[in-house]
């Protein structure tokens, strides 16, 4: 969910991990969320186990961790599926 917990979140809760970035969009897989900023920065976090948080590992993540891989790109949009994530970049 991006609060740095496994537990069940029953009513809306603004993930703070993301600091003061503006979101302005959104897009959620089966187990991973990911999130494009104002500047066009990207973030992901869950299950990661197929790598589809794109942060070069296998790893999951309770938190939103940088897509450093694109940061030097504007991310316009973001799609994710079960176990990927498509990024389109300008």
């Amino acid at each position: 969910l991006g609060l740095s917990g496994s537990s069940d979140q029953l009513t809306p809760a603004v993930v703070r991990s993301l600091g003061g970035h503006r979101i302005t969009f959104a897009a959620c897989g089966y187990y991973h969320t990911v999130v494009i900023s104002d500047g066009g920065a990207l973030f992901a976090w869950g299950k990661g186990s197929s790598g589809q948080l794109g942060t070069g590992d296998v790893l999951s993540a309770a938190s939103p961790r940088p897509i450093t891989a694109l940061r030097q790109q504007e991310v316009v949009h973001v799609s994710c599926g079960m176990a990927h994530t498509l990024a389109v970049t300008v």
